[in-house]
């Protein structure tokens, strides 16, 4: 396993995407993995080591405006944004697997701009979704007065930010995990009206959408979740239409399963997957 430092890709308007990459030595598959809202492909780092270890060379990359991205901070123009770079970092991805399969990998917000992709486009080469701790609907909500905040800064990249619904607590009690979220600074604590109004029309655009998810699906849920909608994700997964499609939780995990007493369980289910497409 080798371990790339960060590097960039380009996409389509010329702009960089600041990416990772974790290089298996012999790879049986590639994995784009797709963060979270306050997160970036850092928080990854450990899981895409174990992967690369078992075959699997990973990709993450640092949507705009959050991580390292040198876009302007937690601003977005337009939700269809995020889909263009999620399909820049896929082609990347594709390009370098020389035909091995290619899994797409999404964690909590990151679930909507997975989805947001996968109806986007008509065609896909993927061999499976894997959904962690789907943010597809969550259970954080803006209040109304920031909702009215959104309203009247939703074009400007220049309103004040806004503090997002989230506490580290939300994602892990490990503390070695908590130590590393509170110490962050890449994390995105703070985001523009003009990103939650693309939020909002990216909802809109995913509603009703699940019976239009045919490609093999994973679904990894954590039974303490405080911000995934779990109810709602079951339902989704329920309508569905892939033909091959497995649904795993874990009891007493909080939003990130990675950073969970658990990880080890879910690296292994995960591996499970991952082999038995490969077959």
């Amino acid at each position: 396993m080798s371990h790339r430092d960060p590097f960039t890709i380009t996409d389509s308007a010329g702009v960089k995407i600041p990416c990772r990459q974790w290089q298996a030595s012999d790879p049986k598959s590639a994995i784009v993995f797709v963060h979270g809202i306050q997160s970036h492909s850092g928080w990854f780092d450990e899981a895409c080591c174990f992967l690369s270890e078992r075959g699997h060379t990973c990709y993450g990359f640092d949507r705009r405006g959050a991580g390292i991205s040198e876009q302007p901070r937690g601003y977005i123009d337009s939700y269809r944004t995020w889909i263009e770079e999620l399909t820049t970092v896929l082609q990347f991805a594709e390009s370098e697997s020389e035909g091995r399969p290619v899994h797409l990998l999404s964690w909590c917000f990151g679930a909507k701009v997975a989805l947001g992709y996968l109806l986007s486009t008509r065609e896909n080469s993927l061999a499976s979704a894997i959904f962690l701790c789907p943010g597809i609907k969550t259970k954080t909500q803006l209040r109304w007065r920031q909702m009215l905040r959104v309203l009247v800064g939703s074009k400007s990249p220049d309103a004040t930010p806004m503090e997002t619904p989230i506490s580290d607590e939300m994602f892990t009690d490990v503390p070695e995990y908590l130590e590393f979220i509170h110490n962050d600074p890449h994390s995105l604590r703070k985001a523009t009206p003009a990103l939650y109004f693309q939020i909002f029309l990216l909802d809109r655009f995913l509603r009703k959408s699940s019976n239009k998810i045919t490609l093999p699906l994973l679904f990894m849920l954590a039974g303490q979740d405080q911000i995934a909608d779990n109810e709602y994700a079951v339902k989704f997964y329920a309508e569905a239409c892939s033909q091959v499609k497995r649904l795993i939780s874990y009891a007493n995990v909080r939003h990130s399963l990675f950073f969970s007493t658990e990880r080890q369980r879910v690296m292994d289910d995960l591996c499970l997957w991952l082999d038995h497409k490969e077959q």
